[in-house]
């Protein structure tokens, strides 16, 4: 892996750090040998990450740090074909809601009680992490966005993006308490930032960390955006009427919410059940 090493040394304090991290990504999980990769080896790996949940934002973000790539592989002429300069993504982010692939209450649950290894820090961090996903429902880039002043412990409440005020549940306040106040200082390493949730060496999570430490060293993987899918779904489910619902997620649109709801699909998978006709053999 000569080629990557003279790589690494030439540009990566050129190119920006999303970049560096997208394409560290690319070539440890790439199935292919990298110099030699065709259009359409590289049209398969996006297609590969798509179906594992990555949004449509991060999916650009990969392809433009892929073709950055190859285009510097080109400029250090250890190759002469770029495989996907003229690769674009053209299509929309599918908002629909697959129930198939959502979770419940209890694979949920599970969830948060993942332990992972590493200093306490980290643990306590991650640990946080998990609870904002599905006790708040928050996005990857909202929780990478927190910060200190949007936690307010005495009145249990956050507050998203300026706008959204959110409960924060019992079993968070010790958590939240601890990180703050005996942990984020090992973090930060002298450094300042209000950003509340921190990297090992003090710099602001962004995307892509947050979605690689929920899952990494297990071998379940949830995926960031069903998981706020599920805890919307399962508040309808449970009962919650749609209005509060939508407040709780942050939705401009009751419309948006009502995508979250059963629409009857399990009511009508149980009467085909029911209805079947080799059901009527038995």
């Amino acid at each position: 892996m000569e080629y990557l090493k003279q790589w690494q040394q030439t540009y990566n304090k050129q190119l920006c750090k999303d970049y560096i991290y997208h394409i560290r990504i690319f070539t440890k999980e790439a199935s292919f040998t990298i110099h030699t990769a065709s259009y359409k080896d590289i049209v398969g790996y996006i297609a590969i990450r798509r179906k594992l949940g990555d949004s449509m934002y991060i999916l650009k973000n990969k392809v433009a740090s892929i073709k950055k790539y190859y285009q510097c592989l080109i400029d250090l002429e250890i190759i002469k074909h770029h495989p996907c300069k003229h690769l674009i993504l053209k299509d929309k982010q599918d908002t629909r809601i697959d129930l198939d692939r959502l979770y419940s209450s209890e694979q949920l649950a599970n969830f948060l009680q993942r332990k992972n290894t590493g200093s306490k820090a980290l643990t306590i961090r991650n640990e946080l992490i998990r609870s904002f996903l599905v006790y708040q429902a928050l996005t990857v880039s909202e929780i990478g966005n927190l910060r200190l002043n949007d936690i307010d412990l005495d009145t249990a409440t956050l507050v998203v993006r300026n706008s959204r005020k959110l409960e924060i549940n019992p079993k968070q306040m010790l958590t939240i308490y601890r990180y703050i106040e005996e942990y984020r200082d090992d973090l930060l390493k002298g450094k300042q930032t209000d950003i509340l949730l921190l990297s090992r060496t003090g710099k602001p999570l962004n995307i892509e960390h947050i979605n690689y430490m929920i899952n990494h060293g297990f071998e379940k993987k949830f995926i960031p955006k069903f998981i706020r899918q599920s805890v919307i779904h399962n508040l309808l489910k449970s009962g919650k009427d749609l209005r509060s619902v939508q407040l709780f997620a942050g939705h401009k649109s009751i419309l948006t919410t009502e995508q979250y709801k059963n629409t009857n699909f399990e009511e009508l998978k149980s009467q085909l059940q029911l209805r079947h006709p080799l059901n009527h053999l038995k």
